[in-house]
């Protein structure tokens, strides 16, 4: 069994203690300033006089303790200057949520991932101490949302502790080195689902997030110049993770893929990487909003999240051939992606995820001017795709009816089939040089 709540604070601050008592301040950190500190308690203080005067009687401590708990963790992070322990602080903050305001999903979860606020104003190593509690945060309540199980409120705990732990490696071990906490994540989600839940979909959105951040870091490198159809093809993957994890395990199997992820980014130094986060970062909060206010957010369900993969996909596609090297061989590979996507873009998304697609065929043309590389295949390819797309809506109309379960094997399927097709175009063509290496 795993450890109870109570002792999960004590485990992260445990883990905080490694690197402070090993002298692991990052060269040049500054002690957050007097004033900095000073305009976070002010905005502490303003939150929790709303939250007296707006919030429901019954909610109104457990929003001052979250305010209460993400400044002592920003501020106790910022001031001890290393990120390495800030993330333990973070996760030990969250974790001592279900302690002072109760095990039931409360205003404190969202009065903590206000954090991250107070983490931008106090700086340093307060901003990575306050993504840690709003991440680990957002899934405890969503654990406990999910699941009605006495060991939900401690699974996202213990896969964000292995991820702390991972802190401990400098940034500059060795790739392997650094993968051991993205591999410590896996075990304790793996642990946890044959010990405590009988859930394997926890292992399985865990180790989703762990592989997706080792290909992100392979598309986006730590030395690599900026680069839009990078940073966009990184975004398309984590979107591909949202959808997939919502797909096992909702709104819980997207926040297990995102600490998983992190679990390998944080101790690296790709900071262009962890950025790429957002979209799944964004969806993760979207979908703690709507556990807790389901009227509210109605306006935007899963349907519109198909879209905008739709989108992503339409805007990233047709500017593929552009970063490849002409050569005669590839025609017949890049036609397969062409005639493949719209379909299975339309039998696992919908007629929304078609209409996505189709609108990001159209806005591909405009990232391709921003990057400032014209290249006379890109219209005659979106214009085809587009075509492509609305002639199948109609002939896989009857297709689209689809359970997840059934939508998820298609999709497994055609990763490999993407997966195979990618190699080939990697063993016959080269990428052109960037502007830097040249």
């Amino acid at each position: 069994m795993p450890p109870k709540n109570n002792l999960l604070p004590v485990l992260a601050l445990a883990l905080a203690a490694v690197p402070i008592f090993a002298s692991a301040r990052e060269s040049g950190a500054e002690r957050p300033s007097w004033a900095r500190i000073i305009a976070a308690l002010a905005l502490t203080a303003v939150a929790a006089v709303a939250a007296v005067r707006l919030a429901k009687p019954a909610e109104t401590s457990a929003a001052v303790i979250g305010l209460g708990l993400g400044l002592v963790a920003t501020t106790a992070a910022a001031c001890i200057r290393s990120s390495r322990a800030a993330w333990a602080i973070g996760v030990a903050a969250s974790t001592a949520v279900p302690l002072l305001a109760g095990p039931q999903p409360s205003t404190a979860h969202f009065a903590l991932v206000s954090a991250a606020l107070l983490g931008a104003i106090v700086g340093g190593a307060g901003t990575m101490a306050a993504v840690a509690a709003a991440v680990t945060s957002a899934a405890t309540y969503l654990a406990t949302a999910r699941m009605d199980h006495a060991a939900a409120p401690t699974i996202a705990g213990i896969v964000a502790l292995a991820a702390a732990a991972g802190l401990a490696i400098p940034a500059k071990s060795p790739l392997v080195a650094r993968a051991l906490p993205g591999l410590g994540a896996v075990l304790a989600a793996g642990f946890l689902s044959i010990r405590t839940t009988s859930e394997p979909a926890i292992l399985l959105t865990t180790a989703l997030g762990v592989v997706a951040a080792a290909i992100v870091l392979f598309v986006v490198p730590e030395d690599a110049p900026a680069d839009g159809l990078r940073t966009g093809i990184a975004a398309l993957v984590w979107l591909g993770v949202a959808t997939v994890a919502f797909g096992l395990l909702r709104g819980l199997g997207m926040a297990l893929a995102l600490m998983g992820a992190l679990a390998v980014l944080l101790p690296s130094n790709a900071g262009r990487a962890k950025l790429t986060l957002g979209p799944l970062v964004g969806l993760v909060l979207y979908r703690l909003l709507r556990e807790a206010q389901p009227d509210v957010s109605r306006a935007l369900d899963i349907g519109q999240h198909y879209a905008l993969v739709g989108l992503m996909l339409g805007l990233i596609v047709p500017l593929l051939p552009s970063e490849i090297a002409e050569d005669d061989r590839t025609p017949f590979l890049w036609g397969l992606l062409a005639l493949g996507l719209p379909a299975l873009v339309i039998l696992v998304f919908g007629g929304v995820g078609a209409v996505g697609f189709i609108a990001g065929l159209g806005l591909s043309g405009t990232a391709q001017a921003l990057r400032g590389r014209p290249d006379d295949r890109l219209f005659p390819l979106a214009i085809g795709m587009s075509g492509l797309t609305l002639l199948m809506t109609g002939w896989t109309g009857t297709l689209t009816g689809l359970t997840r379960d059934e939508k998820l094997r298609v999709l497994g399927f055609a990763a490999v089939a993407v997966v195979i097709i990618a190699a080939a175009l990697a063993a016959l063509v080269r990428l052109p040089k960037t502007e830097a290496a040249r």
